[in-house]
């Protein structure tokens, strides 16, 4: 039951906060740049929409690269216990991991 809670708080629940916030506000400056297109606006709108977009998706997927891996090592060790860390490639894994999350 613990690895299913720590699952759902600490990975589950946080990207799919960022991934609503995310697609709610790249509807809105979706709908924005359609009235704007209706009233008539240059091309340098449209590329900071297009910028805007690109900041907003690679938020995510700079959360997904930083906390996936550290996730998966959690849930290894919570299945397989301290016989993991006698790894030596587990606990560079863990490593890596605690400087990406940091």
């Amino acid at each position: 039951m613990r690895k299913y809670l720590y699952f759902i708080f600490v990975f589950l629940l946080p990207l799919s906060i960022i991934v609503i916030c995310k697609i709610l506000i790249i509807r809105t400056l979706y709908l924005i740049k359609i009235r704007k297109r209706s009233l008539g606006t240059s091309s340098k709108q449209n590329h900071s929409s297009n910028a805007i977009n690109f900041l907003l998706l690679s938020i995510v997927f700079l959360f997904l690269s930083t906390q996936l891996p550290y996730f998966i090592f959690n849930v290894l060790y919570s299945w397989f216990g301290t016989r993991l860390m006698t790894n030596l490639l587990a606990r560079q894994y863990l490593a890596i991991n605690n400087l990406l999350s940091v």
